[in-house]
C-alpha cells in the first residue's frame, strides 16, 4: 500500500481529525449559502440526547408545515415492506 500519502495525518489525534472535517463541512456549506448550524451540549447524558431528539422532531414537522408536506408519512417505507411481504410469501399481499 502507498502508506506516504497519509503522512499528514501522523500525529493527528481522531479528534482533531473530526473537528477539521466538521469545519470542512461548514466552510463548504457557508460558500454556497446554504443553512447549517451547530448544536452544543452542555454535556452528554441520556436527558441532553433525548432533548436533541425532540428539538430534530419538532423541526421535522415544523419544515413539513412550511413546505405543505405530511413529514409524518412514509409512502417509501410502506413501499417496501409491501414489496418484503409479497416476496416472502405474506398472506394477502
Amino acid at each position: 500500500p502507498h502508506l506516504d500519502s497519509l503522512e499528514y495525518l501522523g500525529g493527528k489525534s481522531i479528534n482533531k481529525l473530526i473537528k477539521l472535517e466538521k469545519q470542512g463541512t461548514e466552510f463548504a456549506l457557508v460558500g454556497t449559502n446554504r443553512p447549517n448550524y451547530t448544536i452544543k451540549l452542555p454535556e452528554i447524558n441520556p436527558f441532553t440526547i433525548g432533548q436533541l431528539i425532540f428539538m430534530i422532531e419538532i423541526q421535522t414537522v415544523f419544515m413539513g408545515a412550511l413546505f405543505n408536506i405530511n413529514p409524518l408519512d412514509q409512502p417509501g417505507v410502506e413501499t417496501g415492506k409491501i414489496y418484503v411481504y409479497k416476496k416472502l410469501g405474506r398472506r394477502g399481499y
